[in-house]
């Protein structure tokens, strides 16, 4: 085996500290002198070449003829146990031809060189032992080259490293190039890139000379370090079975391998536990009183409003009931209502800034009413001192589809500070994602009446396209009244320092922003042949769910995993995408949206909110609620789940879903209503006035009370 390099490459030096408000999890890797920096990657466009989503196979750019011929070869070559005219086929493969997207099953679709390299170490022991016969030579060459390369602190080095692992893995020396390949992506924070490499030895290469104890020990901290405690546990017990004597170096000193992943999860519990405690609330008895209230649709507003619903009896668009989207950091409440963005101090009330009057929106009810506006396009985010918006253009609602501009304000003065696209931004258009990814805002754009996307990360300080990925086409709906298009707004999920992409066709994309390239697909169902039309809603006709209560497809991250659900299908998913797996999926009522995910469950809500085991996805319980429009939400808090309602806040028992309480606001004549808690008031979003609450201090467990003597 490739001894050599495996004791020369030392093991990671793993740290962590924690801070009060959250632990913080720092593993650095120190490598000797001899092991190079790899050369920073250069920009590039990556062609995904999508296919619209009005239909057909949504997959990447399509596979040449040759990989499909050599899949089909190769397996065949392999039953027969061929096994030189199975490899000989692979080897006549040029690198070139090895593009596209091959399926794996359960909707799963990867680069065409993972599926053949899967092909290669998948084998059984009589094929790895002719491939190692006719390879080792070529191997153990490259290898040598790679000797060389490390001592002369050559960055190819990593190149190399890759040739080994791509091509000759299940020889001699592919732990070795995995190892390697591992430690530099840990170095450079792509812990999922990282995981892959170590737990291929663990999987793959059971014969390897490294020790596994330290490649256990590294798995598990990388797990650690991309949020997965799960998977870090599972480690944990394996090391604790096995080999709960086997030391490894740590910082120069040698420790036990079972419990330094022990220590490393034992922290990782102990801040997800304290960022819990640190958002503990308490309702005070009694019926809520407002600590201050602003009101951005005045009483006259709300009569324009529902003169432009009542007009126009041929069309409806929701605009009755949505809640405009907001934002919030530690000290204000930031709000985006159709153009007019602005912000209130949460401590008193004050209304700090806004980008114009009030009074300028309801003279344009008429419009929006007549489908000149896509209401879930209008998002907020606030990262750091900057606020970003993608906002409803006022003044140009009577040209056909004007194009929505991305622009970034001063959070605390409300100074812009750049705008993109617009009418004087080139004619692009933004959609609602507003996703910020390390100092970037991820965003997607397409030129105006166009269908082709492009995802861009754009630099918050100087709005500077950083690099961009084109995602083809999203052919979206038709507005039958306005003769518009209307784009679902993809979500964007991050996981292990990956991106993970829900188009709302159906598809769900894992992207490496480092190498700018898609790594995968899963295809939740194939998008039909036509392009649907947003239908006709006649005033004397109740709006669908998905009108009334505005909801969306949504995807979120929990312990490394995707919980997915698009409106207007009725499929739950939890998938690990790192693994291709569907976890479970479990039917559920179409118009519904997924609005939080705790330790125990994942909730869904439209006009009841539903709890589903995060581990199994069992319905648990499930509960008609009194909502009447948009800003679907809840607040978790202790063993209670919070939601705002027209009769009031409800409190219900996180494990049954019965009701504890009905808390009452006097906000019976809202349409739809939002909640968050920021510091120590609950701040509610309705569709007309934004209002903040005083929260009492929760009391402390019992078992922390102390009694003076």
């Amino acid at each position: 085996m490739g001894m050599t390099m495996s004791n020369r490459l030392p093991s990671a030096l793993l740290c962590i500290h924690s801070t009060s408000s959250r632990f913080i999890t720092t593993l650095v890797l120190i490598f000797s002198s001899f092991i190079p920096r790899p050369a920073s990657a250069q920009m590039r466009v990556i062609r995904a070449n999508l296919s619209s989503a009005n239909g057909g196979q949504q997959s990447m750019a399509g596979v040449d003829e040759a990989v499909q011929n050599a899949v089909t070869d190769f397996e065949r070559h392999s039953e027969r146990g061929e096994w030189q005219k199975a490899f000989r086929v692979l080897d006549n493969l040029p690198v070139e031809k090895r593009v596209g997207m091959l399926p794996t099953g359960d909707g799963f679709l990867i680069p065409a060189e993972t599926r053949l390299w899967q092909m290669l170490v998948n084998v059984n022991a009589e094929g790895r032992a002719a491939f190692r016969l006719f390879h080792e030579p070529n191997a153990k060459k490259l290898y040598s080259k790679l000797e060389s390369e490390l001592a002369a602190n050559d960055p190819q080095v990593t190149t190399t490293a890759r040739a080994i692992y791509d091509q000759y893995f299940i020889t001699s020396f592919g732990d070795d190039a995995a190892n390697l390949l591992g430690d530099v992506a840990f170095e450079r924070g792509e812990f999922a890139e990282a995981i892959t490499r170590w737990k291929s030895i663990l999987d793959y290469h059971t014969d390897t000379n490294i020790p596994l104890p330290r490649i256990l020990v590294k798995t598990a901290a990388a797990y650690v370090a991309s949020g997965r405690a799960r998977e870090a546990s599972s480690l944990f017990s394996q090391l604790k079975q096995q080999y709960p004597s086997e030391l490894v170096k740590i910082a120069g000193k040698e420790v036990n391998a079972a419990d330094y992943v022990s220590h490393l999860v034992s922290n990782m519990s102990k801040a997800a536990e304290a960022a819990v405690a640190s958002t503990r609330f308490d309702l005070p008895p009694g019926a809520l009183q407002p600590a201050w209230r602003v009101q951005y649709l005045s009483s006259k507003g709300r009569v324009s409003l529902q003169q432009a619903v009542a007009s126009n009896s041929y069309y409806q668009s929701g605009l009755e009931t949505v809640v405009p989207n907001s934002a919030a950091d530690s000290e204000r409440v930031y709000v985006n209502w159709m153009g007019v963005i602005f912000a209130v101090e949460v401590s008193t009330g004050k209304l700090a800034w806004r980008t114009d009057s009030f009074d300028k929106v309801p003279p344009h009810f008429a419009e929006m009413q007549q489908g000149r506006v896509d209401l879930g396009q209008y998002s907020i985010q606030v990262v750091g001192d900057r606020v970003v918006t993608t906002a409803l253009p006022l003044d140009r609602l009577n040209y056909w589809q004007p194009p929505i501009p991305l622009t970034c304000w001063n959070a605390k003065t409300g100074e812009k500070h750049w705008s993109l696209g617009g009418e004087q931004g080139g004619q692009q258009s933004y959609l609602g994602l507003l996703y910020p990814f390390q100092d970037h805002l991820l965003v997607i754009s397409h030129a105006q009446q166009q269908s082709s996307m492009t995802l861009g990360a754009i630099s918050l300080a100087n709005g500077v396209n950083k690099w961009s990925i084109s995602l083809g086409t999203f052919e979206g709906k038709n507005n039958p009244y306005s003769g518009g298009r209307i784009f679902s707004v993809p979500e964007v999920s991050e996981v292990g320092n990956q991106l993970c992409l829900m188009n709302q066709s159906g598809l769900v994309l894992r992207i490496s922003p480092e190498e700018k390239k898609v790594l995968g697909q899963f295809v939740m169902y194939e998008q039909k042949t036509t392009t649907d039309g947003d239908n006709y809603y006649y005033s004397d006709t109740p709006l669908p769910e998905e009108k009334r209560f505005h909801t969306r497809g949504r995807m979120l991250v929990r312990d490394g995993v995707l919980l997915i659900k698009e409106v207007g299908k009725s499929e739950l998913y939890c998938v690990d995408m790192e693994s291709q797996k569907v976890v479970w999926k479990r039917p559920t009522t179409s118009s519904s949206m997924i609005v939080d995910a705790d330790d125990q469950h994942v909730y869904l809500m439209n006009s009841e909110l539903s709890a589903y085991d995060r581990a199994t996805g069992k319905l648990h319980w499930s509960i008609r609620l009194p909502v009447s429009g948009g800003g679907l939400s809840l607040a978790s808090s202790g063993d209670s789940v919070f939601v705002a309602t027209q009769r009031g806040i409800y409190e219900l028992h996180q494990q049954d879903g019965r009701v504890a309480r009905i808390v009452r606001t006097g906000q019976t004549d809202s349409s739809g209503i939002s909640m968050r808690v920021v510091g120590n008031h609950l701040v509610t979003v309705t569709n007309y006035d934004v209002t903040g609450y005083q929260l009492s201090k929760p009391e402390p467990p019992k078992s922390e009370t102390t009694t003076s003597k």
